[in-house]
């Protein structure tokens, strides 16, 4: 009887529901781009697990490792990012249980210049009743 009641105390984490993780996750990664094209790319920081890993084609060209790494990197480029626009293209996120693949193709602009496309993986797991970045690739689109 007291394993019973004991059983029923415990509050089991809900998996996610596919209903809402496309637009969970897709909202998640435009809050921090928001911030990232204001100038400030340490939106990112408010979405990462502990244990984040992320490389890019910019500066990061070895895997960064760790939340502490990957904020170190992000505060480095404070500054350095002027404000823009930008438009994420072909949003695909593919979900796996508590995981959460998006692909997209990230394109912006300041004023009628463009800059180079990218494309970008970002990776989500679901974890204490919130989804958190644990891999991110951000990498040019190649247009040869």
């Amino acid at each position: 009887m007291m394993v019973m009641i004991l059983a029923s105390c415990v509050k089991k984490q809900s998996p996610p529901t596919h209903e809402n993780v496309e637009e969970t996750v897709i909202a998640l990664e435009s809050d921090a781009l928001d911030q990232y094209a204001q100038g400030d790319p340490t939106g990112f920081s408010k979405h990462i697990a502990d244990d984040i890993t992320y490389v890019d084609d910019n500066g990061a060209y070895t895997r960064i490792e760790g939340k502490e790494a990957f904020n170190n990197y992000l505060n480095s480029l404070v500054g350095q990012i002027p404000p823009h626009q930008y438009k994420i293209f072909d949003p695909l996120v593919q979900v796996y249980g508590d995981v959460a693949i998006l692909t997209y193709q990230w394109h912006s602009k300041i004023d009628t210049l463009s800059g180079p496309p990218w494309k970008a993986s970002s990776i989500y797991h679901f974890n204490d009743s919130i989804w958190q970045m644990v891999h991110a690739h951000w990498s040019p689109v190649n247009t040869e």
